[in-house]
């Protein structure tokens, strides 16, 4: 698996202390040329931020009836890619998470969003070795036969 992930950081302005990470997970450009057998884009999506929707508010005469909040929860695991569905979530069949591509957090200082963006980098190369582990059965560790009966 490869994943490219673009970072934007915005600057402070005017003294206000309000910072904007935003990253974006895309295709990398030299994917196609892979030829990594671990690396298979028909079984991948680009679609690695976890996020929690939120009951909708009841206000029936307010300018905020039915909002919903979308919480960033975390960087999906391999076991969240299968199980979380992808853009919208299923809120019918009790799944309010949802996995998106695009993840935009807002700070109140540089160094909580310096601390954000590295954890966030490291969670995705958590994911990325782990996705290959599992998908790479030769790296299993555990190789038993068992015969049960007569």
């Amino acid at each position: 698996m490869k994943l490219q992930l673009n970072y934007k950081l915005s600057e402070t302005k005017d003294g206000l202390y309000a910072y904007a990470l935003h990253v974006e997970v895309v295709q990398p450009e030299d994917s196609n040329d892979s030829n990594d057998s671990n690396d298979s884009n028909d079984a991948w999506d680009n679609n690695i931020f976890v996020f929690r929707r939120s009951t909708p508010t009841m206000n029936p005469y307010g300018t905020t009836d039915c909002v919903v909040d979308d919480e960033f929860f975390n960087v999906a695991t391999p076991v969240d890619m299968y199980d979380i569905p992808a853009k919208f979530p299923d809120i019918e069949h009790g799944m309010p998470y949802f996995r998106d591509s695009v993840l935009e957090l807002w700070f109140r200082n540089l160094e909580d969003a310096v601390r954000a963006k590295r954890e966030i980098s490291e969670d995705v190369a958590s994911l990325r070795r782990l996705w290959d582990n599992i998908n790479n059965p030769e790296t299993f560790k555990l190789d038993e036969t068992e015969t049960y009966g007569e």
